[in-house]
């Protein structure tokens, strides 16, 4: 049985990578949406621009969970590190 002492954090980190990934795509999205809106006001550029900024906060809030566990995971191992000493 290998278990990797790491895959907790590994996770996090790959998620976290992701989160910054998909916030660039919303940023960019969000840019157009922008543009589009003042060529024209459209109804679907608006609610395109909505969607983008909603997906922006729920995909910030992943990336600070996910940063909790590499700090929750860093303190756990702190402390077995401790007790063992």
């Amino acid at each position: 049985m290998d278990i990797s002492t790491n895959s907790a954090s590994q996770l996090a980190v790959q998620g976290i990578q992701t989160g910054f990934q998909k916030l660039a795509e919303n940023s960019q999205n969000i840019t157009a949406s922008l543009k589009a809106e003042d060529a024209s006001s459209s109804e679907t550029s608006s609610s395109n621009l909505e969607a983008n900024l909603i997906d922006n906060q729920q995909v910030s809030t992943q990336i600070q969970s996910l940063a909790k566990v590499i700090k929750t995971e860093d303190g756990l191992i702190g402390q077995l590190i401790d007790n063992w000493a």
